[in-house]
């Protein structure tokens, strides 16, 4: 039928002349179903469409070659990476390992353009989209929205072409026939912009994250600047996936994700058709969304075609190999320097000896497998403590209103208590409130006598981070406001202990993980698992017979986290502490607490 036949039939349609029957549609709506009766291209063709434009697998995002980059330190300047190479693929699921400090968060952020390296040759396609979660995501909204509304925002650009098809549509019985037909061809066009967006589906679409990573529909209310850091760092990977990213890069995702939402973001990044490059330190999270491991070491980017289960075993191969070809050019340069000496010292082969020289100048040197330092965490016991360490009775915690029921427990002298439930059941703000840091709502706890404690958070916020206290005096550690985050390390350690010589800090410093060149590193320049490591540090240098642990795996490496799990096992003393890491080891837990 002619369009302009089409445009009269709406005209003399009663959804422009007559009002609709009690219970019909708007007439905004019903314009719309008129319309999309009219629309050429349905959802199924323009499907057809998608999967004809489906992504190249082939097609180049990005490539990096020459990448070299120096950490200066006062110390000794350390070496990141030396003329490492990596080409990226449209659809490609890479893993990035190594320990903690190889220089993972800053391989990602010379990704994002946060660092510059000292030399590097970067192509890349053009208008390349990066999504970036890094490891202390924030939320910067100057608005006052909800969970849910937050993310619908992201698709502002889309709701503005909705409303501006269903201004066409309503308006349209007020213009002239060629008025009508442009209109309605614009509507058109629009209306085929908002199928391939799929538009009609984005209440879905956010509902489905949000569940995913956890949010129930009660919290898609709540406001955005009320969240824990926990549940912003859910929002801004949320925002993430639903962004039209070519390139998602994902620092340790699921550091606040219970068990279950971890499943589901995997799966999710499984099914996906996009490229991302991701840093976990949970080995069967890799093995699921991973298909590409991507390793640092030996200022390399060193690429293993297969899951982490493969990486493993290859790499283990692979130092194998190349420990021996290391050992047999070794041999071959020395013995070829002695000839060079003594042709020049005899006066004979001076000619072949001038060849080994310039080859030997240009020869790339074979390097022995990295070997990977592992931190040796010990905790000082205090002897002493009653036998009675905490008494706990009807406590309930919250803010406005009680998270749990009344708590009543008793916990005794070398006990070592695991608090576990879904995130945001209540655990951290149960530990901050025996910690003093927030009042109860209603109920008492009691400490024993002789009590000496160190309590580590989970939030990477750098202030107010690391706390101890006794029955008399709560003391918090933690880099003064007024400092902020420029203080070196050895600042960072020193304002903490100013009566321990600076070398006893160095030495303490060292068993835990850090080496010369974080000594002098502005603290805001950790790593989160080097940050772990130095909170670790200053922990350890004080004699205590309670820990309290609030997720302390997050950030750590694999080595680190089984060097942690004996330290707590040999500890004497008593342990309250929460986790929802699969992989961290808890055998040596005298008692598991269910909250919920």
């Amino acid at each position: 039928m002619p369009l302009i036949l089409l445009v009269k039939r709406f005209r003399q349609n009663q959804i422009s002349k007559t009002p609709a029957p009690a219970g019909a549609p708007s007439l905004q709506k019903r314009a719309r179903t008129w319309a999309n009766g009219f629309i050429t291209k349905s959802r199924e063709e323009n499907q057809g469409r998608k999967i004809s434009l489906e992504i190249n697998k082939t097609m180049r995002l990005f490539k990096i070659n020459e990448l070299s980059h120096t950490f200066a330190g006062l110390a000794r300047d350390k070496r990141i990476f030396e003329r490492a190479e990596l080409m990226v693929r449209n659809g490609e699921h890479i893993g990035l390992v190594g320990p903690n400090g190889c220089g993972k968060s800053t391989f990602l952020k010379i990704l994002t353009g946060e660092v510059i390296p000292d030399v590097f040759k970067i192509e890349k396609s053009a208008n390349l989209k990066v999504g970036w979660l890094d490891q202390y995501a924030d939320i910067k909204s100057e608005k006052d929205l909800s969970v849910y509304g937050y993310l619908e925002s992201l698709f502002a650009e889309l709701f503005a072409v909705d409303a501006q098809v269903v201004e066409i549509y309503s308006t349209l019985h007020e213009l002239d026939d060629e008025a009508q037909i442009k209109a309605v061809n614009k509507a058109e066009r629009l209306n085929e912009l908002l199928l391939a967006k799929e538009f009609d589906l984005i209440p879905k679409k956010i509902e489905s994250v949000l569940i995913g990573l956890g949010f129930s529909r009660e919290e898609f209310e709540k406001r955005v600047n009320i969240l824990s850091g926990g549940q912003k760092t859910k929002i801004m990977l949320a925002k993430i996936l639903l962004e039209e990213n070519d390139l998602l890069v994902l620092d340790e995702p699921t550091n606040f994700l219970d068990i279950k939402y971890i499943e589901w973001l995997g799966n999710y990044l499984k099914r996906l058709p996009k490229a991302y490059i991701i840093i976990s330190h949970d080995r069967a999270f890799l093995n699921k969304v991973a298909s590409k491991i991507i390793e640092i070491a030996n200022g390399k980017l060193r690429i293993y075609e297969g899951d982490y289960d493969f990486y493993l075993k290859e790499k283990e191969r692979r130092e194998v190999v190349q420990e021996e070809q290391h050992k047999i050019q070794k041999r071959f340069i020395e013995e070829s320097e002695a000839y060079i000496a003594r042709a020049f010292s005899i006066g004979k082969g001076q000619g072949k000896a001038t060849w080994l020289k310039k080859m030997l100048a240009t020869l790339e040197r074979i390097e022995m497998p990295e070997v990977i330092v592992k931190p040796e965490f010990q905790f000082k016991h205090k002897k002493g403590a009653a036998t009675s360490i905490l008494k706990i009775n009807d406590l309930e915690i919250g803010y406005d209103k009680a998270l749990l029921p009344p708590i009543t427990l008793e916990i005794k002298k070398g006990e070592k208590i695991l608090f576990k439930g879904f995130n945001g059941v209540g655990k951290t703000t149960l530990l901050k409130t025996l910690n003093q840091e927030i009042s109860a709502i209603s109920g008492s706890f009691e400490y024993g006598d002789y009590i000496e404690s160190v309590f580590l958070k989970q939030e990477e916020d750098y202030d107010n981070n690391f706390s101890s206290f006794n029955k008399n005096e709560r003391k918090t550690l933690g880099i003064k406001k007024g400092k902020q985050r420029e203080i070196t390390v050895i600042e960072f350690a020193k304002d903490y202990y100013p009566e321990i010589p600076t070398g006893e800090l160095q030495r303490n410093l060292r068993l835990c993980g850090l080496t010369e060149r974080h000594f002098f590193e502005q603290v805001r320049k950790l790593s989160g698992g080097e940050m772990t490591k130095l909170r670790m540090c200053l922990a350890m240098l004080k004699e205590v017979n309670l820990i309290i642990l609030d997720e302390p795996t997050n950030h750590l490496d694999i080595y680190s986290k089984e060097v942690l799990t004996h330290a707590l096992a040999s500890f004497d003393g008593t342990i309250i502490m929460t986790t929802h890491d699969i992989n961290f080891d808890t055998d040596w837990v005298s008692q598991i607490i269910s909250l919920a």
